[in-house]
Formats: structure tokens, sequence, C-alpha cells
């Protein structure tokens, strides 16, 4: 039998040797001589009728070794060590016509994840199948915003400072206190956060007419939230004893994520662990979301109308939602306005801005307003002109539970948002590298406190129990400065020790997933190169 068809050199990304790879990086590939057969590396010839040549070998034509080098590459912080335009997971077919060059994937939930994953792999739509389902996010996306531990850490410290002002009675005798009252809305921030990041990868697929699979993306903020919420939960109930776990039913309504649908859980276990159960429900929800938006086939522009209709539906029923519980409960006040429903409008938010981020991807371009030197400030001074609004005139109170109106519940949440939204916009658009709010978000200190900002949000309210209680405090007769110091203190110390004790290690267990599935993904057989036309 004659030797089989030569198939077209196989063309190289820039971290692989190929055109344009800097001097002494990568590695030269196979060589491709005429008139004889192709062959990926050393060895006998193939078997006829067997594959043969890169493909064979899994995909970028390298072997597993090579493919556990590329993911701990991929791994290291710092300028992207790909190709222009690569996946970093390179395949060695021609791409499809029109088809837009891989980019890297959407970033984590809203409490960050310093171990990316492997991007996922540019599949194409099979015959049969109206939108192939993915692992994880597609071409076309961008995996990490730079700024976004900065938020996260501004939204973390905020919530410790609304904590320890009312804790020291500094909200409630001074004439600042209007001002930490609102510091709550740090959840905002948070919220919209989770609802950009993780719906970013929904809609970049979408708008390539694919789906992203729901097993992997539960499993990926399974793996985020709940180790180290079970971790501090336990530390804090039989190591500190500042939470007090009954007997079976509170474990497993407090491990369960399910406090917030109990009054008499409520108050119970980690205060503000109750944004966790919203978040948690989040998770659930947004898949489903997901695929009813994706019923209809259409144009990546019909698209972009349909998530903006489904998104603003979703923000007129968490209004008309919190008006109907505002209105049936006498008290003005119910638990049931943290949940889901009551908080969605926030995340809708976040999701508009995913898909305008996804919009603007596509089409290479952000609206001219961004690319303006002095905006990032002005979009930061917005944010601040709504927190002043919501402090000193929307008339709500101080007090952490109060009776509320369905005007002021309004007022509230909306302004809310606004700040949230404002304050997020030069992390998302623009340059992220020059600019002084760049240099606030991404300033070493900042990035870190928000690397560590999930271990802030669960530590710092048992830790300022027990600072009350080693420091014999009263409540609501401290010095507020000191509290905040000390409670910040430790708190920070204690995030940086879960943070490398319990988070990273179920962070790499994370990409090690993604490293197995891609192994088993290079063993599938593949069909053998057919003859050039």
């Amino acid at each position: 039998m004659g030797p089989l068809p030569a198939r077209p050199a196989p063309a190289y990304r820039a971290c692989r040797g190929g055109p344009g790879a800097a001097p002494g990086r990568g590695r030269p590939g196979p060589v491709l001589r005429p008139g004889r057969p192709f062959r990926g590396g050393r060895g006998r010839p193939p078997a006829p009728g067997r594959p043969h040549g890169p493909a064979h070998r899994g995909p970028g034509g390298h072997g597993l070794a090579d493919i556990r080098r590329h993911l701990r590459d991929d791994a290291v912080p710092g300028p992207c060590r790909r190709g222009p335009g690569g996946s970093g997971f390179g395949r060695r077919r021609p791409a499809a016509r029109g088809a837009r060059p891989p980019a890297r994937a959407a970033a984590d939930g809203a409490f960050p994840s310093r171990t990316p994953g492997c991007p996922a792999r540019d599949r194409r739509r099979r015959p049969g199948g109206r939108f192939p389902s993915v692992s994880g996010p597609g071409p076309g996306t961008r995996r990490h915003f730079p700024c976004f531990d900065g938020l996260r850490a501004i939204a973390a410290l905020s919530v410790v400072g609304v904590h320890t002002a009312v804790a020291s009675g500094f909200t409630a005798r001074s004439r600042l206190g209007f001002y930490t009252a609102r510091l709550e809305i740090g959840v905002a921030v948070f919220f919209l956060i989770s609802g950009f990041l993780l719906y970013r990868p929904f809609a970049v697929a979408h708008l390539e007419g694919r789906r992203v699979a729901t097993g992997p993306f539960i499993r990926r903020r399974a793996l985020r939230i709940v180790p180290l919420y079970w971790f501090v939960l336990a530390f804090s109930a039989w190591v500190l004893h500042a939470v007090k776990i009954a007997n079976l039913a509170a474990a497993a309504v407090l491990f369960g994520f399910v406090q917030i649908y109990s009054r008499t859980y409520f108050f119970t276990g980690i205060t503000a662990a109750w944004t966790l159960c919203t978040e948690m429900t989040y998770y659930v929800f947004l898949p489903v979301y997901a695929r009813f938006l994706t019923l209809r086939r259409r144009t990546a522009e019909a698209q972009v109308r349909a998530e903006l209709v489904g998104a603003a539906a979703l923000a007129v029923a968490s209004l008309v939602f919190r008006v109907a519980v505002i209105t049936l409960e006498p008290s003005g006040w119910d638990l049931m306005l943290n949940w889901l429903p009551g908080m969605l409008d926030l995340f809708a938010l976040g999701m508009v801005l995913a898909v305008a981020s996804a919009w603007a991807e596509r089409r290479g371009r952000e609206p001219a307003l961004f690319g303006l030197p002095g905006w990032p400030v002005a979009s930061w001074a917005l944010a601040g002109a709504a927190f002043w609004v919501v402090s000193v005139h929307a008339g709500i109170p101080r007090a952490a539970l109060f009776t509320q109106t369905p005007a002021m519940n309004l007022s509230r949440q909306s302004l809310y948002g606004l700040f949230a939204l404002f304050l997020l916009l030069p992390a998302i658009f623009g340059n992220q590298d020059r600019g002084v709010v760049a240099a606030v978000l991404r300033n070493r200190a900042v990035q870190w406190a928000g690397l560590a900002s999930y271990g802030i949000y669960l530590w710092h309210d048992m830790l300022m129990t027990k600072v009350l209680e080693w420091r014999h405090l009263h409540l609501f007769r401290i010095r507020f400065p000191y509290l905040f110091g000390v409670v910040t203190a430790l708190t920070l110390l204690a995030s940086a020790v879960t943070y490398a004790v319990v988070e990273r290690p179920f962070l790499k267990l994370k990409s090690r997933s993604l490293l197995v599935r891609r192994e088993r993904e290079a063993r599938a057989p593949v069909l053998a190169p057919t003859a050039p036309q």
C-alpha cells in the first residue's frame, strides 16, 4: 500500500515554536517533506486506516505530558503565554469560515479564584444538534478582568465596616452614622459581580450558537463556595464556640445553605452567610434561565435583544415580588426579601453588563465613551453620588432592621444597584492598565485583600464576637476605629491562613478536573485526514 496522502503543515502558535514565537521558546514540530508520508513523531509509519499525525496525539498535536505542561503554564499569573488570539489549547484543524479566533474564557464568580482553568476548546456545531453542549466558556471570551479583585476587596471591607460600626455604636451616635449604616451596599457589589462574571460565558456562548454544560458549572461553583464556608462554620461552632448548633436539624439547615428559608434559623450561624444562600440559589437558577433563552435559535443581534428583554423581565419580577412581600407583611420586613427573587434585579444588572461586554468583544470595539481618559473617575464620581443620595436623602433609617414601604425599598435597592453599576463599569470597559481607578484597584495590597475577600466575608463576624468577649467590651460603647482596626487585622490573618490551607487546594482541584477531561479528550479516537481535493 502506498504512502498516505500528505496533509498541510499545521499552523503553530507563538507558545509552541510557531511563527512569531520568541527566540528560544517552544520547540520545532513535525517536519513535512515532499513525497513522504506525514508523521507526527518518531517511530514506525502509522498502520493503514489508523489516525496519524498530530491529531492522533490529542489537541494541538502534542502528547499528554505536553498537555500537562501547557496547563501549568496557563495557570501562571501575568501576561498571556500563548500566541496572539490563541485559545491556549491548539487544535490542528482549519478554523471554520468566519469563525473568530479563540480568546480567554470568562472569569470566576463573585469571590475570586486564583487558579485559572484551562480555556475551553473551540467546538463547532455538530450535525443534528441545535446547540452543542460544552463544558466551559468558548471562543470570544476574556477570562481575566484584572480590577475585579480590587472590587471584591472594597465590597468585603465595606461589610466589615457596617458591622463594626453598628456593634461599636458609631452608627447610632455619630453624624456620620447615616453613611456607615449604608456600607451594607457592599452586598449589592458582590451580587453584581456574580451576575456579570458567572453569566458572561453563557452570554458569549449564546451569541455563538452554543450552550454551556450545567454539570461542570455547578461543580465548580460548589468547589468554590462550599469548602471554606463549611470549615469556618465548623471552626466557629466547635473551636471558637461563637456559633451554637443545637442539634442535627440545625446542622442540616446551616450546612445546607437554607437558613434564610426558616424563621427559626435565620439569625443563627454566620449571620452574613444569608447572601451565600441567595448565591447558591442563583447558581441553580442560572443554567435553567440560560437554557430557556436558547430554546429558539436566533441571530447574534436577535439574541442580544432577547438577553436584554430577559434581564429586564427578571428585574420587573423582582420588583413585583418585593412590593407584594412588603404589602402583605404587616411589619414591612420579612426574610423573604433576602430570597433570590428579592435580589434578582441586582443579579440582572450584572447580567446586562455581561451581555454588553460579550457583544462589544464580538464586534471588536467598545463605545467611544469608554476610551475617554477621565471617564473611570467620572463613573466612580457617579457611584459616590448614588451612595450620598441613598445615605442622606432617601429617608432610610440607620437601624439594621426597620419598617419599609414599597417606595423606600425601591429607592434603596435602585440606588444600591446604581452604585454597584458605576463602580464596576471601569473594571469592565476601557483601559485596565492606567488611570487613577486602575491604580487603586490594582494596588498590590488591595489585590491581596480581594484575593482573600471570601475569607474576610466569612471570618469577620465571628472574630468580632470573640474580640468583644476577650477584651470584655460592651456593645455600642466602643471606639469605632479601634474595633474596626482590630477586627480587620485578625480577619486578614485568618483569611490568609484559610486561603492557603482550605481554599487553594480546592481551587487546584477545579483545574485538575479540567486536566482530566482534556486527557480523556486527547485519548478519544479521531478520523484520519482525507486526501486534498
